[in-house]
This record gives C-alpha cells, structure tokens and sequence, in this order.
C-alpha cells in the first residue's frame, strides 16, 4: 500500500500546481487576445481557436460518456458561444437528466479523456511507465529523458497539441456540479475501509492495480505541467511587448 499512497500524494500535489498553472495560463492567454483586439468578444474568439483541439476533445468526451452510460445527449456544439450571464463558453453538450453517479462520471470525462490524448502524444523518445513502482524514480527518469524528446522531428507539433488539449481538458463549474455527493460517499467509505484495518487485506494485485493507474494520470499531469512551464515565458515576453506597443496593461 506504500506504493499506492506514494502516487495519491503525488496525485495530490501535481494536480493543485496544474491548476495553478493553467489558471495563470488561461487568464493571460486571453489578455494577450484582449490586447491585440481590444474587444473582449474577440479576444475570447483568439482564445477560442488556439484552444480548439482541447474543445474538440472535451465535448466529445462528455458525448462518448454519456452514450456509453445510456444518457441522451440532446445537444452537441464546438462553437464559442456567449451564455445568458455574460460568461463565454467554447462548446457544450447537453444531455438528459440523470442520476448523480452518471452525472458525475459524464463531467469527468474530459479530464481523463484528456490525459489519455496527452500521454498518447507524448513524444515516443520519452521512457515509459514501468508498471507501480516507485513513482519519483519514474518522474526522475521522464525529466531526464526531455533533451531527447527535443530531437523529435514533430516536437512542435506535439508540444502545441499536448498544451492545446491539457488546457482544454479540465472540467468547467457545470461538469463538477455533481462531484459534491460523489466525493463525500467516496471519502466516507475511505475512511471506513482505514479505520476498520481492511486496507492491510487489500490484494496485492489490486493495489499494483491502483498504483498504475494513478502513475499514468500523474505522468499525464506531470506532462501538461511541462508543456505550460515551457509556453508560460513565451506567454509573458507576448504579453509585455504588447503591453509596450499599445500602451495598454490588462489588469487579472
């Protein structure tokens, strides 16, 4: 279980930097939009098209979950829209009403959709994940397995894509709508399974099992938080350049 809970905490802490991360990104993304166009609709519209893998991916994600859960999906649009509220939305997918565990599962699709396209884009110079074992020595290995990866000769490619659709793929307010009950009951019975002493009569199996999986959305995360690492200068330099020439400041 040593293994298990190493990953959780990895999970944990890359998962808050990623946020952290493309929250910076998104914002100044859109004010460099803001600068160029000086209209905020427009803006969004840059915003839009950079991004529009990522949306490609999200919305169908909803779709194909909802399917394969046997939900209607009334509504599908990959066009950058305007909401009642004022808000600005890139697509969306409307689905039938359902039950929590549906709805839920339906909302976090994009994000393990998501994952799955970046590892799937990973440049195939970079090590793979060597079943559950230590996930830090495997992190060690992926970062020094980089240089090689800048040799690909379809890197750039690769590398606006993997930020394209990690940038896209975390679920918005209205995916995580009902996450609340799902994670309460989840935590519940965590806390129910440690307390009683069951988590020593876990199978082994099951817990190299949980371990991989958790490797694999931690080498996803892990991977977007690179990829905004490495665009986040360019963003900055853009942004203040503009910043320059119009003599205009956006203020987050």
């Amino acid at each position: 279980m040593s293994v298990v809970l190493e990953s959780l905490l990895w999970l944990v802490a890359i998962t808050l930097l990623m946020l952290l991360l493309k929250r910076w990104i998104h914002r100044h993304v859109q004010g460099i939009g803001l600068l160029l166009t000086r209209e905020p609709d427009r803006a969004f519209l840059l915003y839009s098209l950079l991004l529009f893998p990522g949306t490609v991916v999200h919305e169908t994600a909803h779709s194909l979950m909802a399917m394969f859960l046997d939900v209607p999906v009334r509504k599908f649009s990959l066009v950058p829209a305007k909401q009642p509220r004022g808000m600005m939305r890139l697509g969306f997918v409307e689905i039938e009403r359902t039950d929590t565990i549906r709805e839920a599962l339906i909302g976090l699709a994009p994000l393990l959709a998501g994952s799955v396209v970046v590892l799937l884009l990973a440049p195939h110079e970079l090590p793979p994940i060597e079943g559950a074992s230590s996930l830090t020595a495997q992190l060690s290995v992926l970062v020094a397995g980089l240089p090689r990866a800048l040799g690909a000769a379809d890197f750039w490619l690769l590398l606006y894509l993997i930020f394209a659709v990690s940038n896209g793929m975390l679920p918005s307010e209205s995916d995580r709508q009902a996450w609340g009950p799902v994670v309460i009951w989840f935590a519940v019975i965590v806390v129910v399974v440690y307390l009683s002493g069951l988590v020593s009569s876990v199978p082994e199996q099951l817990a190299q099992g949980i371990a991989l999986m958790v490797n694999w959305l931690v080498r996803a995360f892990v991977l977007t938080c690179l990829v905004d690492v490495f665009f986040m200068p360019f963003i900055f330099v853009i942004e203040k350049i503009l910043e320059l020439f119009t003599q205009q400041h956006v203020r987050y």
